[in-house]
């Protein structure tokens, strides 16, 4: 669960219209109005559950009038705290895995030597040396994209595709020319006169779907949806599983939802899910991923905390990530 400070919850309640300044909104506070709220201590101020946030707010202005904000409005407070070295970390761990799963055979310490210290171990495969550093441009792309609160579009998605095959592919960011296949699969990816539409379609049923949903197991299971579909059309030449999986996390992170990072041990688990087009598979094979994902961001929210105690405690962020309460 996210818990908010007495600031970060009076910002969301300004944007709301409901209180505009901070001694009345400590005055809710001290009178028990907002549900599971507590105060640490005079220094660090309150600490206010978003579920207990969000009770509130649908009691002042009703629930049609507030939840795709509130949803919305999680990433706004997201995109300017999540510390560096989180960041690093996600980087590295999606780098690895992503690659792992494709057959990349650079170990997850070699990987951290590649992106965080940029030394190259040596015997070291030039092809997969890039398939592992192309993920640096292209995680800071995206993180860049968000930040500039881009929405995802074909061209998104082409530019990443660009940015993870660079020195790889000479149809690099292109929609292939040629019908591909998938290893083992037993469908027909989609054909490659049919691509440009069926991604049209893909990427406007996502947005659509996202702006609809409104609790968080439900952007989930429609992220993972569209991920299966994605994979399926297979939409580039190669570089689709790389691809597909940074995408995926484009759409958490833009939704305030800490990223899914598929390690290659569940490759099987995670390709059989894809095979049979499960998405409530995919769904609870996800969500204690990312639950976790979220007590580890909160590990380097407090270590961050912990070595720059000139933050002050009431602005502080102790966790980054909004989980909208669900139905």
């Amino acid at each position: 669960m996210r818990y908010f400070t007495t600031y970060e919850a009076l910002e969301i309640l300004e944007d709301e219209g409901i209180i505009s300044n901070a001694v009345v909104l400590r005055r809710y506070l001290s009178k028990g109005m907002i549900p599971g709220a507590y105060r640490k201590s005079r220094k660090e101020g309150w600490v206010i559950p978003d579920d207990g946030l969000r009770d509130f707010i649908i009691e002042k202005v009703g629930e049609d009038n507030m939840l795709t904000h509130f949803v919305k409005r999680s990433f706004t407070l997201e995109k300017e705290s999540l510390p560096q070295d989180y960041l690093e970390d996600v980087l590295v761990r999606i780098a690895h895995h992503s690659s792992a799963i494709e057959g990349n055979s650079i170990s997850l310490p070699d990987t951290v030597s590649i992106l965080i210290y940029n030394m190259v171990p040596s015997q070291v495969k030039l092809c997969e040396l890039y398939e592992v550093d192309n993920h640096r441009e292209a995680f800071d792309y995206v993180i860049n994209q968000i930040q500039n609160e881009q929405p995802l579009t074909i061209d998104t998605i082409k530019d990443i595709h660009h940015l993870l095959t660079n020195k790889l592919q000479h149809d690099r960011g292109q929609f292939k020319t040629s019908q591909n296949a998938i290893k083992g699969a037993n469908f027909m990816t989609a054909r490659p006169e049919d691509t440009p539409y069926l991604m049209g379609q893909w990427i406007g049923n996502l947005n659509y779907q996202l702006a609809q949903a409104s609790d968080r197991e439900g952007i989930i299971k429609i992220i993972g949806d569209f991920h299966i579909q994605f994979e399926r059309i297979h939409p580039f030449s190669d570089g689709n599983g790389r691809t597909g999986r940074l995408v995926l996390n484009y759409s958490l992170f833009q939704n305030g939802i800490p990223p899914l990072i598929i390690e290659a041990k569940d490759k099987a688990k995670y390709f059989n899910i894809l095979a049979n087009q499960d998405s409530e598979k995919f769904l609870s094979f996800a969500m204690p991923l990312i639950n976790a994902e979220d007590d580890r961001l909160n590990r380097f929210a407090n270590k961050n905390l912990a070595q720059n105690p000139e933050i002050m405690p009431e602005k502080a962020i102790e966790n980054t990530i909004i989980e909208p309460k669900r139905e």
